[in-house]
């Protein structure tokens, strides 16, 4: 206990709130003597004032133990902390199945002056619970009837007039484009071949050629890190030319595609009042 001597000729006086907590101590001089405030459990959040440690009326207006923090509400103890009573219902079940259950767990609208029974604050009401309308399960709408698409015939593919076929032993083709590239690694880390040689028919006479036609070609070498280098060769038509590949042309798709699974809309009316 704090030293009161210096004190004890002045009077101070109690003020509560509207659920009786004790808020502070006033002097008559009107300084604040003691300032408390509170959680709804009677949890203190704070205090300030010379009074305030020598003060025991504190929560509910009930005397206070601080040694073992505890409220005296007469016929029982109250534990703040737990927020529930640390002695049985002294009417044991007929107050209810829990017996340690203090003002129904509802304190801003019950109090309980002695620890008998929790009382209805005439002022704040108990909050009504009403209960949700039956469930009735959505009414489906049936979806609008889906037609799948149709497909027309394969348009076949032809070459264009006057436009020899690509095969690389005609000597009216030109040319074909090489550069050097990456041929790539399979999963078990090796290069992937390169593409194969290819060899082709020219016209006129050259590299000694007097037959009018000689051919050059196109031979691919690979380096270990999987690069494809092209080489350039040729001959003058003495020579049998080396074989190609066979020339194969693109084939028009057989059929169309499957069309896809349409997925029809779905509607339903929700009976809850969502406004």
């Amino acid at each position: 206990m704090p030293d009161l001597s210096a004190q004890v000729s002045t009077h101070s006086f109690y003020h509560a709130d509207g659920n009786g907590n004790v808020t502070c101590l006033i002097y008559t001089n009107q300084t604040i003597a003691a300032k408390y405030l509170y959680d709804p459990f009677g949890n203190l959040l704070g205090m300030s004032g010379t009074l305030a440690d020598a003060n025991r009326y504190r929560f509910s207006s009930k005397e206070w133990y601080g040694n073992c923090g505890l409220y005296y509400y007469l016929y029982r103890f109250y534990d703040p902390n737990l927020q529930r009573w640390i002695n049985r219902d002294p009417i044991e079940e007929e107050g209810g199945m829990n017996l340690y259950e203090w003002v129904r767990n509802y304190p801003t609208g019950h109090f309980d002056a002695f620890g008998l029974q929790a009382i209805i604050d005439p002022i704040i009401e108990e909050p009504i619970i009403r209960p949700l309308p039956p469930y009735t399960p959505p009414i489906r709408f049936p979806a609008p009837p889906q037609t799948p698409p149709t497909f027309g015939p394969p348009i076949p593919i032809t070459p264009p007039a006057n436009q020899p076929a690509p095969s690389l032993n005609n000597p009216n083709v030109p040319e074909p484009s090489y550069s050097p590239y990456d041929a790539g690694k399979d999963c078990n880390g090796k290069c992937n071949p390169c593409r194969p040689n290819q060899y082709w028919m020219v016209p006129g006479d050259a590299h000694g050629s007097t037959k009018g036609v000689h051919w050059h070609g196109i031979e691919w070498h690979q380096t270990p890190d999987c690069i494809c280098h092209p080489k350039r060769v040729s001959n003058d038509g003495d020579e049998p030319m080396p074989p190609s590949p066979p020339y194969s042309p693109p084939t028009p798709p057989s059929t169309p595609p499957p069309p896809r699974p349409v997925i029809p809309n779905s509607y339903w009316t929700d009976p809850r009042n969502m406004a």
